[in-house]
């Protein structure tokens, strides 16, 4: 049986994210990693940043991050009251599928929270 470490600091990863949060001052975000995923823990912008595409820009790099290095990327989706449908589709838009029925993989669900991920692109 393989055991994996729930969570490990790449530098990489590490210095995309303070990268972000740099270059778009008001957001937080928290991505880490380990050896099955990347895992988008949070990523919130301040009311007057949003529906500008920096939301998308943002996941768009932690994706471009995760096909260099061969790993979905995982979150789930926590939205504020209200917005659960225009966050799913945000998600949507983004290639990310909710992690159930035929398409579970049961490597990257959660027991009790709703899961989406995202594949990159196989290398041929």
């Amino acid at each position: 049986m393989k055991i994996y470490r729930i969570a490990f600091e790449s530098p990489e990863l590490r210095q995309l994210n303070d990268a972000l949060e740099k270059k778009y001052p008001g957001l937080s975000l928290f991505v880490w990693e380990n050896e099955l995923k990347v895992y988008v823990s949070e990523i919130r912008l301040k009311p007057e940043m949003q529906n500008q595409g920096i939301g998308t820009a943002v996941m768009r790099r932690i994706q471009e991050y995760a096909t260099k290095v061969g790993k979905p990327v995982v979150l789930h989706p926590q939205p504020d009251s209200r917005k659960k449908e225009k966050l799913t589709n945000f998600y949507k838009n983004l290639g990310f599928i909710d992690n159930k029925g035929r398409k579970t993989d049961y490597r990257l669900t959660e027991p009790f929270a709703r899961t989406m991920y995202w594949r990159p692109p196989k290398k041929d």
